[in-house]
């Protein structure tokens, strides 16, 4: 994504309840990916596809973190209001605030 290396995935759920119990967890393995990939960005976009709405769970460089224009809902956790698309609105997003930090 403009010279960076960057993987995003997405998950559907059924409700959001579950996240922090699993946010542990999670921000671990995205950063055993990010290292084992050589990665600057990792993140994982979950989305309650009962309510239309997304958290995004992201491990990375942190002057990358800090160019992030989404409201933080805790360490490495960003709320996305209801962005579900992870192609069509999420990718362009992040390609336009990253390509900012060049």
């Amino acid at each position: 994504m403009g010279g960076i290396a960057v993987s995003i995935g997405q998950v559907e759920v059924t409700g959001l309840q579950e996240l922090p119990q699993r946010r542990l967890e999670l921000l671990e393995a995205l950063e055993a990916c990010r290292e084992r990939e050589a990665l600057a960005l990792v993140c994982l976009m979950v989305t309650d596809v009962v309510t239309g709405r997304s958290r995004l769970l992201c491990r990375g460089e942190s002057r990358l973190l800090a160019a992030l224009p989404f409201s933080r809902s805790g360490d490495y956790e960003y709320d996305l209001g209801d962005m579900v698309s992870r192609k069509k609105q999420l990718v362009p997003t992040l390609h336009s605030a990253l390509s900012d930090t060049r």
